[in-house]
């Protein structure tokens, strides 16, 4: 997540386009796996001092604290899916598509 979120900051810094709003949109169902958590943490804070807002959506498939993990390390803007509330949504959405 941490390569993600400097990816993504360089992609935002180096563009031709002056947006209103610059956001990463960070989603998962795990936790780091690449970099330490203080790695993450910078990551995060050096976007975050450029004025970019981060979005978590931690994928609750495992981990019941992945969601308390998103908050803390990534992001205070978080949305939860819950793969039980997840599999409905699709379901109900190929029901009308097979119509």
């Amino acid at each position: 997540m941490a390569n993600a979120i400097d990816f993504a900051v360089n992609l935002l810094n180096t563009n031709d386009y002056d947006g209103t709003r610059r956001v990463i949109d960070i989603s998962g169902d795990g936790v780091e796996n690449v970099s330490s958590d203080d790695g993450l943490k910078t990551a995060r804070d050096n976007a975050v001092q450029a004025g970019i807002i981060i979005n978590g959506l931690p994928i609750l498939t495992g981990d019941p604290d992945l969601d308390d993990y998103y908050q803390r390390m990534i992001s205070q803007t978080l949305v939860t899916l819950s793969p039980k509330k997840l599999d409905v949504k699709l379901s109900l959405t190929n029901q009308s598509l097979n119509r």
